[in-house]
């Protein structure tokens, strides 16, 4: 939703408490807490109230402004934890196989082993360490280097991310891409139970560029799965930009109105005709 996390954004900028602005509006504290996680929507006075108290056009409250830092990277991960604890974890079950049997092949297979299960657990995926795109003023950047996630993403803990820049005056159009295959109407077996917060079974979902050359380079689109994330605040004001440079936007899927409507985007993905 828009309107929660504006009203978080915009309290916590007025450095105002949950308890203060629910004094201000003469309701209570729960009211306010409710209304940031989603649970339910201030009504028409309170949303006026609210525009005057944190000092924001009701229009920007309710649909979000038509603005986002530039410049943005969208699906970048900047937290090193969890690839160190991988990588910490692996050398000590490679060391601890190896002692118990000193073998190449054995230690090969137990790394191959640990990569493997992160993978099909699937709560991070080391694409999101480089595989990012980057909104600047003059043009998109775009990663261009090896696919394979490893290397990638060691290259890309080391600063070596090879990056290509495409200006805006040679990009043809933008398509938002939503696999919403394999998903049978009657049963709803292929949306009910695919965990869109792991990285396994989830939808294939990616903003296609075309250059005016006809070149294509799929740029992914994951983050839009979680809600609360930059890249689904901004989604809607991010192509705003693209368009205003005269790049034609293509969504068969229905994402961004489903975004700006405050509507499931897999639900109005899973509606439009295949």
């Amino acid at each position: 939703m828009i309107i929660n996390q504006q009203i978080k954004f915009y309290r916590i900028e007025q450095k105002m408490s949950q308890d203060m602005l629910a004094e201000k509006l003469n309701i209570s504290r729960q009211s306010i807490s409710k209304w940031e996680r989603g649970e339910s929507l201030p009504s028409i006075d309170n949303l006026i109230r609210l525009s005057e108290i944190l000092g924001i056009p009701l229009d920007d409250l309710v649909k979000g402004k038509e603005s986002f830092p530039i410049p943005f990277s969208f699906g970048q991960n900047t937290s090193k934890i969890y690839f160190t604890v991988f990588v910490l974890l692996t050398v000590l079950i490679c060391f601890v196989t190896y002692a118990i049997k000193p073998d190449f092949i054995v230690v090969l297979l137990a790394f191959g082993y640990c990569y493997g299960m992160v993978s099909l657990i699937g709560f991070r995926n080391f694409k999101d360490y480089y595989d990012y795109f980057v909104v600047w003023h003059q043009g998109i950047e775009v990663y261009s280097g090896t696919k394979f996630k490893l290397t990638a993403t060691l290259l890309s803990f080391m600063g070596k991310r090879k990056t290509k820049q495409i200006p805006y005056d040679s990009i043809e159009s933008l398509k938002i891409y939503f696999n919403n295959e394999g998903y049978d109407p009657g049963t709803h077996e292929g949306l009910n139970y695919r965990r869109r917060q792991t990285v396994v079974g989830r939808e294939v979902f990616n903003l296609i560029l075309t250059t005016k050359d006809q070149e294509n380079y799929t740029l992914n689109l994951d983050r839009l799965f979680y809600p609360q994330s930059d890249e689904y605040k901004y989604f809607s004001a991010i192509m705003s930009f693209f368009e205003k440079h005269e790049i034609k936007i293509e969504d068969a899927y229905g994402i961004l109105t489903a975004i700006s409507d405050e509507y499931d985007l897999i639900e109005a993905a899973y509606s439009k005709v295949r």
